[in-house]
């Protein structure tokens, strides 16, 4: 599905990928930095969701209603995230609320994010099929 037109974000490219790189290593510890190649592949398995914006005020909401917006189109029923260094308060802001981890696969993964990462949903309004 191709990048809703009417939000401020665009699509990601490759040429995009050293400045996510170098955004990464400013914003996260060390431990959460991932390779270019995780990069790589992330935009070559689903490119209609990988998309950049400006950074500055109101970006991550801006994200994020772009986020919404495209699962919505999908019939997605919510998002979810694993929140890390002491981020659950913040995407708490943002309507996302603690989830429950219902596999040893899921409580595996979300171990690796360290003691305090968080796994959290936001429920996406649901659309009726003749809208």
């Amino acid at each position: 599905m191709p990048l809703p037109t009417e939000l401020p974000c665009r699509a990601m490219t490759h040429e995009d990928l050293p400045h996510v790189l170098a955004l990464q290593y400013s914003c996260y510890h060390p431990d959460f930095h991932e390779p270019l190649s995780a990069f790589e592949s992330k935009l070559s398995a689903s490119p209609y969701t990988c998309w950049v914006i400006s950074a500055g005020q109101g970006a991550s909401r801006q994200l994020l209603r772009q986020a919404i917006t495209h699962a919505t189109r999908l019939g997605l029923a919510r998002l979810s995230l694993i929140a890390v260094q002491d981020s659950a308060a913040f995407w708490g802001h943002l309507g996302f609320a603690a989830r429950p981890v219902t596999s040893a696969p899921l409580a595996r993964k979300l171990a690796s994010f360290g003691a305090d990462a968080m796994l959290m949903s936001h429920n996406l309004p649901q659309v009726s099929a003749s809208a």
